[in-house]
C-alpha cells in the first residue's frame, strides 16, 4: 500500500508539473509570436515564422530525448536532466527578455529572410529546451515508481491500470493541453498587456522554477529500475502470410505499433498536419468575421487547445483494441467528419458572432472599461469555441488512440514526434496556399483548404478501411467498420454537395458596425454594393466594393474599410474620406519653407491604400522621387481598380514588404515621410505608433523634413488619444494637429526642425502657388491659407501645454513603446462605440484649442 501511495503522490506531482509547464510553454510561444510580429511587421509572417520555428524546436527536443533513451546514455543522469533543462529554459526566457529590449534595426530577430541564424537562436533553441519537458515526463512516468517498461507494456496489452499505462501518460498530455489553453488566454489578456513583452519573458522564465520545485523531490527519491529485456520481435517463421493486424495475440502484445507502423505514423502525421492547419485557417477566418486583433488570434488558439484536450479525454473512454489499423481508421473518419462540420458552419459564423455581440454588449456601452473590454472579448472567444472545438476535438482523436496501442514508451514518443513533424509543416503550407493568386479566384481559399483537408483525411480513412476488410477475420468489429464507412460518406457528401461560400458572407466587417444592428440589415446594406475584387492574401483578405447609389468605391482589408473614394469624381460623393487621403500628401508640402529649403525631392509612404495619397503627391510635385511600401500584395491588386490613382503611380515606385523594416534598412534621407497605418487594434499595427518607430522616422528625415500620419478619433478613448499624441510629441517637439472637415480622424504633421509649424501664411501661400497643390485644395474648399488655418486645432507650444493638462486628466496615459501593448489593448473595447469616441475626442481637442 505504501508503494501505491507513493506512486499516486508522485503522479500527482507530475500532473501539476504538466499543467504548469503546458501553461508556460504556450505563454512563451505567444510572446515569441508578438516578438516576431514586431520585427517582421506582418502579423501573418510573424506568426508563421514563430510557429514554424517553435514547433520545429519542440520536435527537435522530443527527438533528442528519444535518442538519449534509445542509446541508453540518459540512464545515468535521468534524474538530473529535467532539472538542468528547466534551469536552461528559465535562463533562455530571461535572455530573451533582455534581447527584446534592444532596438529593432539592430536586431532583426525573426526576419526569416535576413536573420535566419539569429531566428533559430532566439526561437528554436528555447523551443528545443521546452520540447524536452513533456518527453522527459513521459520517460519518467514509464521508468520509475509508476512502473517499468515491462509493466507499461503489460498495461498496454490488457488496458488495465496496473503500473503505468498509456492512459496515464495521455492524462499528462491532456493536462498539458489544458494548461496551454489557460496560458494562451493569460499571456494575451493579462501578461503582455500588463507587463510588456520583456517583463513577460522574465515572468515566464521565473515560472519554470515552480515546475523545478515540483519535480525535485520526486527525482531525488526515485531510483531507476533495471531495464527489462526489449520486447521480443515476432518470429519471422510464424504467420508470415497473415495480415499484420490479424497476427496472434502474443505477437500483437509484443509489437502493437510496429506491425502497423507505416499506416499509424502516416495517420498521426496527417491528423497533426490537419489540426494545426485548421488552427491557422480558423485564425484567418475568425479575423475576417471578428476583426484581425490579437484577441481574435488568441481566441482561436485557446479554442483549438481546448478541443485537443477534449479529444484526448474522449479517446480515453474508448475501449482498448488490438486492431490498431481499425482504431486509426475510425479516428481519421471522425476527424474528417469534424472538419466537414466546420465547412457547414462557415457561412453562419457572421450570424453567430453578431448575435453574441448583441447579447454581451447590452448594458456595457456605458459601463467601465473593464466591462467594455469583456464585452469585446466574449463574443470572439465564444465564436471561436463554437467554430473550433468540434473539429479540433475530432482531429485530436488520432494521436491518443494510436498512443494507446503503443507497446513501449519509446513508441509513444515516436508517435509524438510524427505529430510534431506534421504540425511544423502546417504554417508554411498555408502561406503557400494563400500566396497562390491563381488558386480558386471565384471562392474562398480558406474554405477550399478545409475541403482539401477533409478529402485528405477521408482518403486515408478509405485506405485504412480497405486494409481492415482484407484477411481472414474481416467480419470482426463489423459495427466499427460500418461507422467508419458512414462517417466517410457523410464527410464526402458535405465536401462535394455543399455549395462554396460567397465572399459576402465573410468580409462584412462586423467589428466596425454597430452591435445593435441586425445581421439582415448588415447583409442588405452589403448587397447594395458590387464586389469587383476579392482575394485572401498572405496577411489580409482584401476586397473592393462599388456602390452606384452613393457614388463610392471602397477598399476593405479583413472587412475594415481602408479607404473610400468617389466612383465618378465629377459627381458628388459626400461619404468618402478623400479629403483625408489627399491632405496627407498636401499638408507636408504646404508647411515647408521652400524658399530656404527648396522643393521636396523625395518622399516615403507607408501603406499604399487606394493609391490616392501617392497619386496626390505626384500630382502636386511631379518631379519628386516617390517610394511606397505596402505589406500585402493582394492590396496592390485590389487598389489597381482605383484607376485614377494607380494610373499616376509608377509600379516601380511601390515595394512589397514591411515598411518599417524597409525604412530601417534604407540609407536614404527623405524630405517627406507619410504614414497610413491600420488602426492600432489591428494585430501588428501598434508598432507604427511607438516611440521607437518615430525615432526611426526622425533619423530618416532631412533637417528640413516633415512626417505626416492620420490618427483615428473613433475607437479610441481619451487616454489612448493622449498616449498617442504624447508619444509623437516627445520625439517631434514641434508638430500640429489638423482636422479635416467632418472627418473621424485627425492628421498629425510633425517637423524635424522646431518652429516650422509656425510658418507664416505668406510663405504657405507661395508654396501653394509654386506647386500644383492649390487646385487640389480648392477642390476640398481650402483654396487659401486662411481656410487651411481654420482646420488647425493645435500646434507647437500650445500642443505641449495641452498635453500637460491632459496628463492631469488622464494620468494613466503613458508612452507607447515596442515593448508594451497598451494602445492595442486599450483601444479594443472602444471599437464598439465609434461615434461616441469621435465626439469625446473632438471636444477634448477643440476645448484645448479654444482655451489657447
Amino acid at each position: 500500500m505504501a508503494a501505491v501511495r507513493v506512486a499516486k503522490q508522485s503522479f500527482t506531482l507530475m500532473v501539476a508539473a504538466s499543467l504548469v509547464s503546458g501553461t508556460l510553454a504556450i505563454a512563451l510561444e505567444m510572446i515569441l509570436m508578438r516578438l516576431a510580429t514586431r520585427y517582421m511587421g506582418s502579423a501573418s509572417d510573424g506568426t508563421t515564422a514563430a510557429l514554424t520555428l517553435y514547433l520545429l524546436g519542440l520536435l527537435a527536443g522530443a527527438a533528442l530525448v528519444l535518442k538519449l533513451n534509445e542509446s541508453g546514455q540518459g540512464r545515468g543522469y535521468t534524474r538530473y536532466l529535467p532539472l538542468l533543462t528547466l534551469l536552461a529554459v528559465a535562463a533562455a526566457s530571461a535572455g530573451l527578455g533582455f534581447l527584446s529590449t534592444l532596438p529593432t534595426p539592430a536586431l532583426p530577430l525573426v526576419n526569416i529572410y535576413n536573420g535566419l541564424p539569429l531566428s533559430c537562436l532566439v526561437i528554436f533553441i528555447p523551443a528545443l529546451l521546452v520540447g524536452t519537458i513533456f518527453p522527459l515526463l513521459l520517460t519518467l512516468c514509464a521508468r520509475f515508481y509508476f512502473g517499468s517498461e515491462e509493466s507499461y507494456r503489460q498495461s498496454s496489452e490488457a488496458g488495465t491500470a496496473g503500473g503505468t499505462s498509456p492512459g496515464q501518460v495521455l492524462l499528462l498530455y491532456l493536462v498539458s493541453n489544458l494548461g496551454s489553453a489557460l496560458g494562451a488566454v493569460a499571456s494575451a489578456v493579462w501578461l503582455m498587456p500588463r507587463l510588456g513583452i520583456s517583463n513577460a519573458l522574465y515572468f515566464t522564465g521565473a515560472g519554470w522554477l515552480p515546475v523545478l520545485l515540483l519535480l525535485t523531490p520526486l527525482l531525488l527519491q526515485l531510483k531507476p529500475q533495471a531495464d527489462h529485456a526489449p520486447p521480443a520481435v515476432p518470429n519471422p517463421n510464424k504467420a508470415t502470410d497473415q495480415d499484420p493486424d490479424q497476427a496472434t495475440d502474443v505477437e500483437l502484445a509484443e509489437a502493437i505499433v510496429s506491425t502497423s507502423r507505416p499506416y499509424t505514423y502516416a495517420g498521426v502525421f496527417i491528423a497533426s498536419l490537419a489540426a494545426l492547419l485548421f488552427e491557422c485557417l480558423s485564425i484567418r477566418l475568425l479575423a475576417l468575421i471578428c476583426g484581425a486583433s490579437f484577441v481574435t488570434t488568441t481566441s482561436a488558439i485557446t479554442a483549438t487547445l481546448l478541443g485537443i484536450a477534449l479529444g484526448t479525454r474522449f479517446s480515453l473512454l474508448f475501449p482498448s483494441s488490438k486492431n490498431t489499423r481499425l482504431v486509426i481508421t475510425a479516428a481519421l473518419a471522425i476527424s474528417a467528419l469534424g472538419l466537414a462540420s466546420t465547412i457547414v458552419m462557415v457561412p453562419h459564423l457572421a450570424n453567430v458572432f453578431q448575435a453574441l455581440r448583441q447579447l454581451t454588449y447590452e448594458g456595457a456601452a456605458e459601463a467601465d472599461r473593464h466591462a467594455r473590454w469583456l464585452a469585446y472579448l466574449y463574443p470572439r472567444l465564444i465564436t471561436a469555441l463554437v467554430f473550433c472545438v468540434p473539429a479540433a476535438t475530432a482531429l485530436s482523436f488520432v494521436f491518443p488512440l494510436a498512443a494507446r496501442g503503443a507497446s513501449r514508451s519509446a513508441d509513444m514518443l515516436k508517435l509524438y514526434i510524427a505529430g510534431g513533424a506534421g504540425s511544423a509543416l502546417a504554417p508554411i503550407l498555408l502561406v503557400t496556399l494563400l500566396s497562390n493568386s491563381q488558386l480558386l479566384a471565384t471562392t474562398s481559399v480558406l474554405e477550399f483548404s478545409l475541403r482539401i483537408l477533409t478529402v485528405l483525411l477521408t482518403a486515408l480513412s478509405v485506405i485504412g478501411l480497405a486494409g481492415c476488410l482484407r484477411g481472414k477475420k474481416a467480419t470482426e468489429a463489423i459495427l466499427t467498420k460500418a461507422i467508419c464507412a458512414g462517417a466517410i460518406t457523410l464527410a464526402l457528401l458535405v465536401v462535394l454537395g455543399l455549395r462554396p461560400v460567397t465572399a459576402g458572407k465573410l468580409d462584412l466587417g462586423l467589428s466596425f458596425v454597430s452591435p445593435k444592428a441586425a445581421i439582415k440589415s448588415i447583409v442588405a446594406d452589403d448587397q447594395l454594393s458590387r464586389r469587383i475584387y476579392y482575394r485572401e492574401g498572405r496577411s489580409a483578405t482584401v476586397s473592393v466594393l462599388v456602390n452606384d447609389s452613393t457614388n463610392t468605391m471602397v477598399l476593405r482589408s479583413d472587412g475594415k474599410v481602408e479607404g473610400t473614394t468617389p466612383l465618378d469624381y465629377d459627381k458628388p460623393a459626400p461619404a468618402t474620406d478623400l479629403p483625408t487621403q489627399e491632405l496627407l500628401a498636401i499638408l507636408p508640402i504646404v508647411w515647408r519653407d521652400a524658399a530656404t529649403d527648396g522643393p521636396p525631392t523625395n518622399c516615403f509612404i507607408i501603406g499604399y491604400g487606394t493609391g490616392t495619397t501617392a497619386a496626390t503627391i505626384l500630382s502636386a510635385a511631379p518631379s519628386i522621387k516617390l517610394q511606397v511600401a505596402e505589406i500585402e500584395p493582394a492590396l496592390l491588386e485590389g487598389a489597381a481598380n482605383f484607376r485614377r490613382n494607380t494610373a499616376i503611380v509608377p509600379r516601380q515606385a511601390v515595394t512589397t514588404g514591411d515598411a518599417r523594416h524597409i525604412l530601417a534598412q534604407s540609407k536614404e534621407q527623405f524630405d517627406l515621410i507619410i504614414s497610413q497605418p491600420a488602426e492600432p487594434w489591428v494585430q501588428g499595427s501598434t508598432n507604427l505608433y511607438s516611440q521607437e518607430f518615430y525615432q526611426l522616422v526622425k533619423s530618416r528625415l532631412r533637417k528640413n523634413g516633415s512626417y505626416c500620419q492620420w490618427l483615428q478619433l473613433y475607437g479610441m478613448d481619451r487616454q489612448g488619444l493622449v498616449s498617442a499624441l504624447k508619444t509623437i510629441q516627445l520625439v517631434f517637439p514641434d508638430c500640429l494637429i489638423y482636422h479635416p472637415r467632418g472627418a473621424g480622424e485627425i492628421l498629425v504633421l510633425a517637423f524635424e526642425r522646431d518652429g516650422t509649424s509656425a510658418l507664416d501664411a505668406a510663405t504657405r501661400q507661395k508654396n501653394m502657388d509654386e506647386t500644383k497643390t492649390i487646385s487640389i485644395l480648392k477642390e476640398l474648399g481650402l483654396g487659401d491659407p486662411g481656410e487651411v488655418d481654420k482646420r488647425v486645432l493645435l500646434r507647437g507650444d500650445r500642443l505641449r501645454q495641452a498635453l500637460k493638462k491632459w496628463q492631469e486628466i488622464e494620468p494613466g496615459a503613458g508612452l507607447i513603446s515596442d515593448d508594451n501593448m497598451a494602445l492595442e489593448q486599450d483601444t479594443l473595447p472602444e471599437i464598439e462605440s465609434a461615434e461616441k469616441s469621435i465626439r469625446t475626442n473632438l471636444e477634448l481637442l477643440q476645448n484645448a484649442a479654444d482655451k489657447n
